[in-house]
């Protein structure tokens, strides 16, 4: 889990006028909806909030420090949803959840694969069929990335989320029939009908 430091200014100002200013002058309008408590108008720099994004990774968890009538008021919130322009994907609005430590929540994972399937020495070929784990957790057990193994697979079987190890503390949400990846067989070769013998024509019944 990653937690990523973010100032923020308390918004007073709201409505349409009021959010296309601030986005001209490189801001963007944002939303806190507090955990059990009255959602909070935000505002911050685009630059810092793309720059947060980028060391953020997966499911990064927001410390906002908030700026709010001379004090600062600390904040620990998740990235619930990001509005862009459709044309050129510009940001136009952030809304944020705010989180505590204590309390079970949801999230999607990336899913990588490691290990070669024994059954690619008979020809067989890794096929993934998701790319993303739901999982729920406690904020601070979120995983950047969820690790399955493969090595054990043979050709015409696959991995199913109930056979993902998964970290002390996360449990798996998606239906643990649902198949993770599968190792397909590999496909065989249509046998060619040389041209001499293509061309032969039919003879005809009398």
């Amino acid at each position: 889990m990653n937690k990523i430091p973010l100032l923020v200014d308390q918004r007073v100002e709201t409505g349409k006028g009021a959010a296309r200013r601030l986005r001209s002058s490189g801001k963007i309008p944002a939303i806190l909806y507090g955990h059990k408590a009255e959602p909070v108008n935000l505002v911050l720099g685009l630059h810092e909030f793309k720059k947060a994004l980028e060391h953020g990774g997966t499911n990064p968890i927001f410390e906002l420090e908030i700026n709010a009538d001379k004090k600062t008021i600390k904040r620990s919130a998740i990235l619930k949803e990001k509005q862009t322009r459709p044309l050129d994907s510009f940001l136009l609005h952030l809304d944020f959840l705010e989180v505590s430590m204590e309390e079970t929540l949801e999230f999607n994972v990336p899913v990588e694969f490691s290990g070669e399937p024994i059954g690619a020495e008979k020809g067989g070929t890794f096929q993934p069929l998701l790319r993303e784990l739901r999982i729920a957790c406690l904020a601070n057990d979120i995983p950047r990335v969820i690790t399955v193994d493969i090595s054990h697979l043979d050709v015409g079987h696959a991995i199913h989320v109930s056979d993902v190890h998964l970290p002390p503390g996360v449990s798996a949400v998606d239906d643990l029939g649902t198949a993770v990846g599968t190792l397909l067989a590999a496909k065989k070769e249509e046998k060619e009908i040389p041209d001499e013998e293509a061309s032969k024509e039919v003879p005809q019944s009398t």
